[in-house]
């Protein structure tokens, strides 16, 4: 029993373990639904195989329409399977459509892997396994960073680039300082020190992920289970329910997202998703309750962070390519915060994503392409809602020198009203949010651009800038290549 992916033989692998899993510990179990299937039996599995072809094959077989076909899977509850299951439809995945044999065959087959364990990201790359692995980690950064509740927030936004499976080339280190104002040292003698930037330089290190920063059964239903208990029936276990009582908690639930002052619900729902849609080498997986309400008809009412998340995702393709730089810069408040109970509330720590621009590596890189200069980013993320800078405060970010002298807009930017959205170069700067870079390609914010608010959609501040100059028809996105994938020795 229990063969998960870090138990498949019976014994814990030691070579999939992740740096922060418990070593004793199997990464899930059996029986977590399905209570009286045997998974681990060659007869389920091969039924389970049969299940698979029939499914990503059900537009030919019961409509003869093979446009109609599904193009990958979601394989559910990988810790509490026997892990022969991954191998299994990975088989199915090479043999019927080739995904092994070029990344224009695997990108036309998409398959994501429910796999909460740290363990199975490790497990996956050593199997070669067919589908993308949870990034876990970066969610929960995300979730601890922006999305809980002040009394459960991480003082800090470094998290959301240290707390990944994703390789990066460089850091960017700092030593540490002790609250006194001293250097911290390590127990040798060298000088502790803390990384407050990483720089990812290069494309096809990083192992198949996407990420999410909730889902229907995290974050969702467990919330509106907590609005049953609390509010309606306090005799309820939260999940065994009715219909009425499910009303009255999705009329709350709704409220709530309303609300700057959320007793339920997540903050920072657009700044995750303006940190996801922009990371290098990953995948984002968006929510359909982040669009559109949990509850009603289909897509029937668009929930408060629509706009945003419609705005990022279709400037997208226009300008999110190109090597990548996070850093964290603290910088000087003015000082009302600096003896608040708070933690939260005493930081000024400031997160910054630079993506370079289409062909783009490094901020150095001057050779580019014909959407170098048109493309790229910036976004800046703070989750302390109480920050306010010194008027003395400058951010300086290196946009990359192939950005020099070059205008800047806002596409989404935080305000004392919640975010503003701009469609267009044209309204954003008539609006007045317009930069110039410098002779070196530097964007300077002060502390009239860098503010933290509470509102319904921020909790702290979140904006992305964008180049100047882009054509509305302009995609950076690039073909997949059919070349044949070369045999690993």
């Amino acid at each position: 029993m229990n063969r998960t992916a870090t138990n498949q033989t019976g014994t814990i692998n030691k070579s999939v373990l992740d740096e922060q899993s418990d070593p004793n510990h199997m990464g899930g179990f059996d029986f977590l639904l399905a209570n009286d299937v045997d998974l681990s039996n060659p007869v389920v599995q091969a039924e389970q195989l049969n299940q698979i072809h029939y499914l990503m094959n059900w537009g030919s077989i019961v409509m003869g329409d093979k446009d109609a076909n599904f193009d990958g899977i979601r394989v559910d509850a990988v810790d509490n399977v026997n892990a022969d299951m991954l191998q299994l439809y990975t088989n199915y995945f090479r043999e019927y459509y080739g995904v092994n044999k070029s990344e224009a065959q695997a990108l036309a087959h998409i398959s994501v892997l429910e796999a909460w364990s740290l363990n199975d990201n490790h497990y996956n790359d050593k199997t070669d396994g067919a589908a993308l692995a949870m990034e876990n980690k970066q969610r929960l950064a995300l979730l601890f960073s922006l999305a809980k509740p002040i009394k459960e927030r991480t003082p800090a936004v470094s998290p959301l680039y240290n707390n990944t499976f994703n390789t990066t080339q460089r850091d960017f280190k700092t030593d540490w300082i002790n609250k006194d104002g001293s250097t911290a040292y390590n127990e040798d003698g060298t000088a502790k020190q803390s990384t407050i930037g990483k720089y990812n330089e290069k494309y096809g290190d990083a192992s198949g992920n996407y990420v999410f920063i909730r889902a229907h059964d995290n974050n969702v239903q467990d919330i509106i289970a907590e609005i049953i208990k609390k509010e309606i029936n306090k005799k309820s276990d939260g999940f065994t329910i009715s219909d009425s009582e499910m009303k009255q908690a999705f009329e709350i639930y709704n409220k709530d997202m309303l609300s700057s002052n959320k007793k339920y619900t997540l903050n920072n729902i657009p700044a995750a998703y303006a940190v996801m849609l922009q990371n290098m080498e990953t995948i984002t997986r968006v929510y359909y309750g982040d669009l559109y309400t949990d509850d009603g008809h289909y897509m029937e009412t668009k929930s408060p962070y629509h706009d945003t998340i419609v705005n990022l995702m279709k400037n997208r393709i226009k300008y999110v390519s190109g090597g990548q730089a996070q850093r964290s810069y603290w910088l000087p408040t003015d000082g009302k915060m600096d003896n608040s109970d708070v933690e939260l509330y005493r930081t000024s720590e400031v997160y910054t994503s630079v993506r370079y621009g289409k062909d783009i590596m490094t901020a150095d890189d001057t050779e580019g392409s014909k959407y170098s200069r048109t493309s790229g980013q910036v976004t800046l993320v703070v989750n302390n809602p109480k920050l306010t800078l010194h008027e003395s405060a400058k951010l300086n970010v290196e946009m990359g020198k192939i950005h020099a002298n070059q205008k800047y807009r806002a596409l989404i930017v935080g305000t004392a009203d919640g975010i503003k959205n701009f469609t267009s170069d044209a309204e954003a700067i008539a609006a007045g949010y317009v930069k110039e870079t410098d002779s070196n390609g530097v964007l300077t914010f002060g502390a009239n651009d860098i503010k933290g608010y509470e509102t319904f959609d921020m909790s702290g501040f979140v904006a992305v800038w964008v180049p100047v100059g882009a054509s509305d028809d302009q995609d950076i996105r690039v073909a997949p290549s059919t070349e044949a994938k070369k045999k690993a020795n």
